[in-house]
């Protein structure tokens, strides 16, 4: 049997903006090959790196205050063998701590938003912003190019209905189940000129009522 289909890419994923700013740079020439882990696009990453400034310094400065406590607390304890307030000051610096921690985590993870790179090797699009573009994706992602990973292709395509039924009534009246064939071939081109072997590995339990 013989039948049209389409390929499709092994692996596609946009490439997206997770943050506010300008789009500074573009490493992207559309329709090249990227290799894992390359820049592609960088968005102003100056406030977001004065963010991970500043959550630095907290982190330092509620470690020293809780340093403090501890110390305080010890000294209490020694002299007035209750410390109950102290102890309660070096809960909350302990806490505050914590906070500031989790804040440059954030910070740290908004500013590598601002470099976006290629998740695997592939061909990319073209890009959908131009630099100097106002990029608002810290509301809703905002893709900038598409990268596909096509060096497996998976080939696609429909078996009719009635042919289905077919083969099942087929297989009914000999008491066997349906067999599908284990390998196709792909013909691609005028009059099939390039040919390639596929394996087929899924077959879909939906119906196109259309």
């Amino acid at each position: 049997k013989e039948h049209p289909g389409y390929l499709s890419p092994q692996l596609k994923v946009d490439l997206v903006a997770r943050v506010n700013g300008y789009l500074r740079t573009s490493y992207l020439k559309a329709g090249s090959r990227v290799k894992k882990g390359d820049l592609i696009f960088v968005i102003e990453p100056d406030t977001y790196q004065d963010n991970v400034t500043q959550a630095e310094a907290s982190v330092k400065t509620s470690k020293a205050q809780l340093e403090y406590a501890r110390s305080n607390y010890e000294r209490m304890k020694e002299a007035a063998k209750s410390g109950a307030v102290s102890q309660i000051q070096v809960i909350q610096a302990e806490a505050a701590v914590k906070n500031a921690e989790a804040e440059l985590n954030t910070a740290r993870t908004n500013l590598s938003y601002c470099y976006i790179r290629a998740p695997f090797d592939g061909a990319v699009t073209r890009a959908s912003y131009d630099i100097g573009n106002y990029i608002n994706g810290a509301v809703q992602p905002v893709t900038l190019a598409t990268l596909y990973k096509d060096d497996l292709m998976f080939a696609n395509f429909n078996i009719e209905d009635n042919q289905f039924m077919k083969m099942m009534l087929e297989a009914a009246r000999n008491d066997s189940t349906v067999k599908l064939p284990t390998e196709i071939l792909v013909s691609i081109g005028k009059d099939g000129g390039n040919a390639y072997t596929g394996r087929l590995d899924y077959l879909s339990p939906n119906i196109d009522l259309s």
